[in-house]
């Protein structure tokens, strides 16, 4: 991890040392931004073959010892048919506008996200105000104050999401369900009703399927050989754990890409494009076995810098800019042991005094 003078990381010193986001950019080359359809289109059919595979392995095995394995892989296929369909979404993968469009529609599909409502969030919100107090929707942080206020459930419900082990409900409910699904305001976000009406189609769809397939049959209130016990299982193993790993890894690794110690967030006046994509987002560095199958999401930086590099040209995009603005990106090389240690300390967030313990608070702010 880079330690530098943390005075030196304010949108100020940014300023102040004529470091401006145009500079940024253009430590990045031209040949990163290629995106040629057919790499596109490879990654895109390995992933939903590996996908296919993985899900008709749940389908036959039973046997605890390897329903695990195949449990954590297909969360894992999940998160790579998401990453081509978040570059889609960015247009860094295709081209063609409409190709990239029904890519992204067919991967989001297993992650049960609504491609125009998670682009909206994602792509102009969370891209144009990264870490910005009044904007940036995804793992907001709450002040000392606002969580004195919360009922005892509710301050309950922060320390489980804010724990570590709470990542996944975290995505699940405050993400997908409130922000995706129940959203209410269709009208700014275009196609957003039909995108989830395509998912909702989609869940009920595969989980009547599994449901028929694993109890034996159609079922009606005079078949009693349909074996509901057997229909609910086949669901639970194929559909329900898949995809509840796939939230635990969605809501840990965007924690990751932009919660820590040194990252304050700012107030709106105070923010800037150069402070919120280069310095308040993160690169984790991870085996080649697990970018094999999360393409580089985990480089974070590069793809903040600048959307339209694809994810397989990240690392290499990283390397150049390291060269230039190495002392002011943090970075990782032991994402569990890193993870552990901004858990413990990132609780609440006070503007111009930065992190919180739970204690640290309750001592400086009082109960």
């Amino acid at each position: 991890m880079n330690r530098i003078d943390a005075r030196a990381r304010t949108p100020h010193r940014f300023r102040e040392a004529g470091i401006s986001f145009a500079a940024i950019k253009k430590s990045i080359a031209e040949e990163n931004y290629e995106n040629p359809t057919h790499v596109g289109l490879l990654y895109f059919f390995r992933d939903l073959i590996f996908f296919a595979a993985c899900c008709a392995a749940l389908i036959i095995v039973d046997e605890w010892y390897l329903l695990v394995p195949l449990w954590v892989l297909s969360g894992m296929l999940i998160s790579g048919l998401f990453v081509i369909g978040h570059d889609a979404a960015h247009g860094s993968l295709f081209a063609n506008k409409r190709l990239a469009h029904w890519i992204a529609q067919i991967c989001f599909l297993p992650a049960m996200n609504p491609f125009s409502q998670w682009a909206y969030g994602h792509n102009r919100v969370h891209h144009g105000r990264t870490v910005e107090v009044h904007a940036d929707p995804v793992w907001h942080p709450t002040t000392p104050a606002r969580y004195r206020a919360l009922s005892l459930p509710a301050k309950l419900l922060h320390r489980f999401y804010w724990s570590g082990f709470g990542a996944g409900f975290y995505y699940l409910v405050e993400i997908w369900l409130k922000k995706m699904l129940l959203d209410a305001d269709h009208q700014k976000v275009r196609g957003a009703l039909r995108d989830k009406i395509i998912v909702i189609g989609f869940g009920l769809g595969a989980s009547a399927a599994l449901l028929y397939h694993g109890g034996g049959g159609s079922p009606s209130v005079a078949d009693a050989t349909f074996d509901w016990s057997a229909a609910v299982w086949m669901w639970v193993k194929v559909f329900a754990i898949p995809y509840l790993i796939w939230n635990y890894l969605s809501g840990t690794v965007v924690y990751m890409q932009h919660i820590h110690p040194s990252i304050p967030w700012l107030e709106r006046d105070d923010w800037t494009p150069e402070y919120g994509q280069l310095f308040a987002t993160v690169n984790f560095h991870v085996p080649f076995f697990i970018n094999f199958f999360i393409h580089n999401i985990l480089i974070h930086v590069p793809h903040h810098i600048q959307i339209r590099i694809p994810f397989y040209y990240l690392p290499e995009a990283l390397r150049r800019m390291d060269a230039v603005w190495g002392d002011l990106m943090h970075q990782s090389d032991r994402p569990v042991r890193e993870y552990l240690r901004i858990v413990r300390r990132c609780k609440l967030f006070e503007p111009g005094s930065g992190w919180y313990t739970y204690s640290a608070a309750r001592e400086a702010f009082g109960r």
